[in-house]
This record gives structure tokens, C-alpha cells and sequence, in this order.
């Protein structure tokens, strides 16, 4: 089968002048896909050519010495430790999961009252929300605009399941 492709020709924004990446490969869901395109993945599970209709991603932390990966039908067991979780998606548009909360030095600072909704996306390192509550982060994060203090900070753990999934601040702070 034949498999659509778009090149972009012309870029705007920081991101593509800081960041150094070659492309993009839409791994959402058919929903989202631009032009009506089918989803590269969705194609090659059409084809049944997977001996597992999953992929998965390593995120190298070590530029130059081990490169980040993308392994389609399954898992490179040699880049993690453990065993794999899995969610239900509760809306095949984006990868959107149900968090139970979201924790920062391991207490509820109120950032998830109740449950809310979280996206798992590989396109962007930004960790975003409602502005009420990214201010109820910031504030209880209480950071100057120097970054001073970054490795003192909490972690910040998605409770999702009752699984904890925790980033220590120098994941998820960008100095």
C-alpha cells in the first residue's frame, strides 16, 4: 500500500530553529491526521505486518552517546527496566489518558481535583494546562525568572490508575 507524505517547505516559530530534529511522524489517531491522510502506523497495521500492532519510544538523556528511538511492532527490552503499563485512551483524538492527580513533592497541591485529562504526545516537551492551575504550579514551585534553585525543586508525579509516573525537575524544567 502506499503511504501519504507531506513536506513542509517553509517553517515559522523557535522551535524548528532550536531544536534539533529532521521531521515529524504523525502517530495519532486517523482523527487528528492531516489532508484525511491515513496514519503511517494505521496503514502498516492495515497491512498486518506487525507481529504486535504497538510502538514504542526511548527518549535518549544523553545527546551524542545513545540516540533516542522509535521501535514499531513492539519494545527494545534493552532500553528499559521493569514492566510496561498500559492506559486506556478515553478519546481516540489525541493520546488522551485519565489522571487520577497530579502531585508535586508527592502531595495534592490541586492540580487535578477530582481527575483530569492528560495527553501523551512525543511532538512536544512542554508540560501545559489551564492557566489556573499552571499558576497554582508556578506558584507552589516559587522559581525566579534566573532559574535559580531548578535542582531544589519537587518532583512532579502523574498519578494515572494508581501508577505513579514521577519527573524529577531536571526533567521537566527546560533551563
Amino acid at each position: 500500500d502506499s503511504q501519504g507524505f507531506a513536506e513542509i517547505v517553509e517553517e515559522q516559530g523557535d522551535v524548528f530553529e532550536q531544536s534539533k530534529f529532521d521531521g515529524i511522524v504523525g502517530l495519532a489517531f486517523p482523527s487528528m491526521a492531516a489532508y484525511d491522510e491515513k496514519p503511517v502506523f494505521d496503514n502498516i497495521m492495515a497491512q498486518g505486518k506487525l507481529d504486535k500492532n504497538m510502538f514504542s519510544f526511548y527518549f535518549s538523556k544523553h545527546a551524542g552517546r545513545t540516540d533516542s528511538k522509535l521501535t514499531i511492532g513492539g519494545t527494545d527490552p534493552d532500553l528499559y527496566a521493569g514492566e510496561i503499563k498500559f492506559h486506556k485512551v478515553i478519546d481516540e483524538y489525541y493520546w488522551l489518558l485519565k489522571a487520577d492527580n497530579i502531585l508535586l513533592g508527592g502531595k495534592d497541591v490541586g492540580l487535578c481535583t477530582g481527575g483530569c485529562k492528560v495527553i501523551a504526545d512525543t511532538g512536544t516537551s512542554l508540560i501545559t494546562g489551564p492557566t489556573d492551575d499552571l499558576l497554582t504550579l508556578l506558584e507552589e514551585l516559587n522559581v525566579d525568572e534566573n532559574c535559580n534553585g531548578v535542582r531544589e525543586l519537587p518532583d512532579l508525579t502523574f498519578v494515572l490508575d494508581g501508577q505513579r509516573y514521577t519527573l524529577s525537575s531536571g526533567e521537566y524544567v527546560m533551563t
